[in-house]
């Protein structure tokens, strides 16, 4: 995407710059739509059901990096491992999807990032 003012990625990650708002959402769509073409690469490969790519921002519902109601998602299947099509909205911080990517992974002795108040997995992520 062509740069179109002065500001940084960061900065209109915040929000707090007046006009960028719109900019920063077209640089969040390239980026979802480069990751879409990548899920769409891995199916035709045949590698899609035996992936797993996390994506995710490091903003969540306030302007610093707290990570509550962090936007992120998950594709692929881990060969089995994770219960696809599911959607988890709410109140849910970028801690536990860390934890959930770690568990799919084998890494269960991890029950939190960072955050202490979200522990385990998220609930009916994986199988």
């Amino acid at each position: 995407i062509k740069r179109k003012n002065n500001n940084d990625y960061h900065e209109m990650s915040h929000g707090d710059i007046a006009g960028t708002v719109p900019v920063f959402a077209e640089i969040q769509a390239g980026i979802v739509g480069e990751i879409a073409k990548f899920g769409t690469e891995l199916k035709a490969a045949g590698l899609f059901d035996h992936t797993l790519v996390y994506a995710s921002s490091c903003g969540g519902t306030d302007s610093g990096h707290s990570g509550n109601r962090t936007p992120a998602f998950i594709l692929g299947n881990l060969g089995g491992k994770l219960n696809s099509g599911k959607l988890k909205t709410g109140d849910v911080g970028n801690s536990r999807a860390l934890v959930t990517v770690a568990h799919a992974v084998g890494e269960t002795s991890i029950n939190y990032v960072g955050n202490k108040k979200e522990t385990g997995p998220l609930a009916g992520v994986l199988k």
